[in-house]
């Protein structure tokens, strides 16, 4: 299935200074904040997009931080309307998947599981296994919620 393509449009037709545009930018390289790219989108319109090297358009990346948002999200409003609660063990949300039951959902959302090293690195050497069990089986050295560990929620989601 394709992607939707926006419409595009100028700033200045959507009301925007292109000038802070062009300071947006600046600021962000300067500041030098890892951005992979930039997409501006005013009214429904992109009015300015680009993309860092060795991005592109069409090459796709992890985008962690983007999963957690729309995660913690999901899991708020499922929380909200009783579907779930964030006090339950997380491995129960992993059917097959053992793992200590003292790691709450909450603890995956706040990266604060206890893992002392970052999982993901597991994880990329065994691209054909099931990552929840790589999470889980992965020695847990600090109790719940005392540490935050490096290991984004959204990837074994």
């Amino acid at each position: 299935m394709a992607a939707p393509v926006l419409p595009r449009s100028t700033p200045t037709a959507e009301g925007i200074d292109p000038a802070a545009i062009a300071s947006l930018v600046e600021a962000a390289e300067r500041g030098r904040h890892g951005l992979h790219s930039l997409m501006v989108v005013r009214h429904g319109a992109v009015v300015a997009e680009g993309w860092w090297t060795p991005f592109a358009p069409d090459v796709r990346h992890l985008v962690h931080s983007v999963s957690k948002s729309f995660l913690s999200t999901a899991i708020g409003i499922a929380q909200e309307e009783g579907i779930l609660s964030i006090d339950e063990p997380a491995v129960d949300f992993f059917p097959g998947v053992d793992g200590p039951r003292d790691v709450l959902l909450k603890h995956l959302l706040s990266m604060s599981g206890g893992h002392d090293a970052d999982t993901m690195d597991l994880m990329r050497l065994l691209p054909g296994e099931h990552w929840p069990r790589i999470y889980f089986a992965s020695p847990f050295i600090y109790p719940p919620a005392s540490i935050s560990s490096t290991t984004p929620a959204a990837v074994i989601c």
